[in-house]
């Protein structure tokens, strides 16, 4: 019977079972090897290309402020203000400062009151938002508001390390009063 699924491309489990154990045993003898090998490897080129962990920035001032509630715990402090230094070379520091306005969010001061003709936009997040490290400017709601135009009004109401229920929370207590037409 051997020769008929041969010839039609098929082989008799029966026939070579020794061959069988003895290659899967040298894969997982491979695959063993390889996993034990791989983090030798990796230490190797880290030594070789000289990598170090990147330098921590040190921090002055302040933008949070606890909350006492036990959703928010904390939100971003009015007209508060945080510098980040960090090296961003090997001879060069970078500076960044990031600021609340007194409505506590980062960015110019809105009026309560939205103009008449003009879009307002609520961006809500995390540090993503808030855009923890970066210039104001380069946060993606300024960077939303660069494309907008005029007509349009961006909001930056990002508060660092936030989830989704203190943004709602956060919207709830702080942004919604601002009577936004859009909420990111």
């Amino acid at each position: 019977m051997g020769w008929v699924l041969g010839s039609i491309g098929m082989e008799d489990p029966n026939l070579h079972s020794n061959r069988g154990g003895a290659s899967r045993r040298k894969k997982v003898i491979v695959c063993i090897l390889a996993l034990l090998a791989s983090p030798l490897v990796a230490e190797i080129g880290v030594r070789i290309l000289g990598v170090r962990p990147a330098p921590v920035p040190t921090s002055v001032g302040n933008i949070l402020a606890n909350e006492n509630d036990e959703i928010l715990i904390y939100s971003n402090c009015a007209s508060g203000e945080k510098t980040l230094t960090y090296k961003a070379g090997e001879d060069q520091e970078c500076v960044v400062v990031m600021r609340t306005n007194s409505q506590r969010f980062r960015g110019p001061e809105v009026s309560l009151e939205k103009p008449a003709g003009v879009t307002r936009v609520v961006c809500l997040g995390d540090s993503h938002t808030w855009g923890d490290g970066v210039d104001a400017s380069e946060t993606w709601p300024a960077q939303l508001q660069e494309r907008a135009g005029e007509d349009v009004q961006v909001m930056n109401c990002g508060v660092t390390g936030y989830d989704t229920l203190q943004e709602a929370l956060w919207y709830e207590r702080y942004v919604e009063a601002f009577d936004p037409d859009v909420v990111i």
